[in-house]
């Protein structure tokens, strides 16, 4: 949520694991708001399972100490990802789905989320924090020419498992 880090004044980092065409995806959250883009990937992570992916989080996590972990809840391709919710239970971290809303609170965060049938659920949570939010509860943002123009040159930072400081063996690879 780009609008709750600007009224924070936070930093936000974009991050994609996948192959170069990433990239175009990784500059236009930059040209919205994101202040620094990295894209993880090496050629031993394709074809890995939500394990691997998982473990590869984590490790991304570990490194990067973020306050609060923002994704989709679903993929376009797949359907429900779990990895975010496996590597939050690696770290310890709560992890909340079908997000709606959120509003910082003191040190925490109150969101608002999918229950049962239909009903929502009022949730206050600690930082740090992974929540999984719902497609459908984002309002469309669009960039402005400058921002866009800015993010075309904007650098992205590759990290490979060396990087990461993983060995393919921890992934299951």
């Amino acid at each position: 949520e780009f609008r709750l880090a600007e009224r924070e004044g936070s930093e936000i980092i974009c991050l994609a694991v996948g192959q170069r065409r990433l990239d175009d995806h990784l500059r236009l959250a930059l040209s919205l708001g994101g202040h620094r883009a990295i894209r993880v990937w090496n050629e031993h992570l394709t074809g890995g399972d939500v394990v691997s992916a998982a473990r590869l989080l984590a490790r991304v996590i570990e490194i990067l100490a973020p306050d609060l972990i923002l994704t989709g809840s679903r993929l376009l391709d797949r359907g429900d990802d779990p990895a975010l919710a496996l590597a939050a239970a690696r770290l310890s971290l709560p992890c909340l789905s079908a997000i709606l809303e959120l509003k910082c609170q003191g040190s925490g965060l109150q969101v608002l989320r999918k229950s049962d049938r239909g009903a929502r659920q009022r949730v206050l949570s600690q930082l740090p924090c992974a929540l999984l939010v719902e497609a459908d509860s984002c309002e469309p943002r669009y960039p402005g020419q400058q921002a866009l123009m800015e993010s075309a040159t904007a650098p992205i930072e590759k990290w490979g498992l060396a990087e990461l400081g993983l060995p393919t063996t921890e992934l299951g690879m």
